[in-house]
């Protein structure tokens, strides 16, 4: 009882498409493509005029991220479901996530995983022996390359953010412990 469901835009590498679709295929689940560059472009158009003479900047990231959840909420709308949002300790603790967007969802289940244990898990996945599936989960993919929202061209989190080492045990330290 599960869609996976991409949702690309101009910023969207085909392989990262592909390996969703790898992934669905491998755990046996659904999967859709519903491009969302139509939709965003709608937005741009719409807010264009107020927003001439700005630099682009996080807002149409924004926006974008807000078009792929709200695609989101209408698939769980339509189809009586749950959305589940891909937050991660490490992102939410230093507020690296969009409100409406990649927070959209109704259950985290990598909420309270670090951003280091999430590619630990990939990586048991792809190598435990009893694992019940038929093939690799997690292409190498999507664990090698630089994480990205690719709400930009060629954007990488650690434009944006120190490195997950170093956020990782700061955010432990943080929520878990709670220093200051």
């Amino acid at each position: 009882h599960v869609l996976g469901v991409a949702k690309p835009t101009r910023d969207t590498a085909d392989a990262a498409t592909e390996a969703a679709r790898r992934t669905a295929g491998t755990l046996g689940i659904e999967f859709e493509v519903i491009p969302v560059e139509n939709t965003f472009g709608a937005f741009m158009d719409q807010l264009g005029p107020v927003f001439d003479g700005y630099e682009e900047d996080e807002t149409e990231e924004n926006v974008q991220a807000r078009v792929r959840g709200t695609t989101l909420m209408a698939l769980s709308n339509k189809f009586n479901a749950l959305v589940l949002t891909p937050d991660n300790k490490s992102e939410s603790t230093v507020g690296y996530c969009t409100l409406y967007g990649d927070m959209v969802g109704a259950l985290a289940p990598l909420g309270d995983c670090l951003k280091g244990l999430v590619y630990d898990l990939a990586t048991i996945l792809d190598t435990d022996p009893d694992a019940r599936f038929d093939g690799s989960p997690v292409p190498n993919r999507v664990v090698e390359r630089p994480p990205s929202a690719e709400l930009r061209e060629d954007q990488t989190d650690q434009e944006d953010l120190p490195p997950y080492d170093v956020i990782d045990p700061i955010a432990r330290g943080y929520i878990e412990d709670r220093l200051d």
